[in-house]
Formats: structure tokens, sequence, C-alpha cells
């Protein structure tokens, strides 16, 4: 519907469409800066090398109301030429390790294998570890971003 007004036509459907996409843009705003007051992460790497190969570790830790919520490790093995012939016996021993981990309940993870890597990625849902593995893999609800950063630090880990 247009309307007249003197030199000037009003559209009344396309003002509603910007008020619209206007609205929807204010309460996505909202949402996002109100989310953020309760939740934070952070992401921290360490790189290491020696004679048997390089390791990349990156831990990324998600945070709501100041406490680890969720916890994500990216970790990459990289034999020498002289080792790459143990990837498969690098491989099954992670996935032993990762599948008593996965039973402990909280945890998934996906392993991957290549001719010259191993990799593996461990999602750690806190909220969903029992109370009796928490204490025992030290996930008891005392790691803020700060100790969680620190801690991280202090073990040759850089932080953003």
């Amino acid at each position: 519907m247009n309307i007249n007004l003197g030199n000037k036509k009003l559209n009344i459907s396309k003002t509603y469409l910007v008020l619209g996409i206007i609205l929807v843009l204010s309460v996505i705003l909202i949402l996002i800066v109100g989310n953020k007051k309760n939740s934070n992460s952070i992401m921290c790497t360490l790189k290491n090398s020696n004679d048997s190969g390089s390791f990349t570790s990156v831990y990324s830790g998600n945070f709501k109301n100041d406490q680890l919520d969720t916890l994500i490790i990216d970790y990459k093995n990289e034999p020498t030429s002289s080792y790459l012939d143990m990837i498969d016996a690098i491989y099954n021993n992670y996935e032993r390790q990762l599948k008593e981990l996965k039973s402990a309940g909280g945890y998934n993870y996906k392993l991957n294998k290549d001719k010259k890597y191993v990799s593996y990625k461990v999602t750690i849902d806190i909220n969903k570890i029992p109370d009796s593995t928490k204490e025992v893999v030290g996930f008891n609800n005392e790691w803020s971003l700060e100790k969680f950063k620190k801690n991280l630090e202090d073990n040759g880990f850089e932080c953003k």
C-alpha cells in the first residue's frame, strides 16, 4: 500500500519489512552480547618436537558462568621418518586409551591415521561426566577460565 505524502510516497510494506529486519537484528545482537557475559572460551596450543617426531596439542575450553563446561583436545603426532613404521602401534595405543576414556562417560573422540601422522580430537562435556569420575580426572568444577589458562600456561601452552 502506497501513501502519498506530498512529493514523497511511503510504501508501508517496505517500511514494515525494514522495521522487521531492524527488530530481528536487534534481538540477535542482544542475544549475542547477553550470552557473552555468561559464556567465554579460550584456546591454548603447545608444540613440541624431539628425535621421535613433532607433537601439537590444542586445548579449547568453553566456560559458562566462569566454570569449564566443554573441553576439546586436538592432538597430532607426526613421527620422524625413522619412526614412521610405528604409526600403527601409535594409533592402536591411542585407540585403546581413548576407548577407556569414552567408557567413563562424557567423552567423545575421533581418531585419524595417515602414513605420516596420527591425530585425535576428544570432546569432553564436563556436565556428562559422572561425579565419581570428575574427581579422579580433575574436573570437579574448580576450573575457572583464569585457573584453566594459568595451569596450561604453566605447562608451556600459549593461550589466546
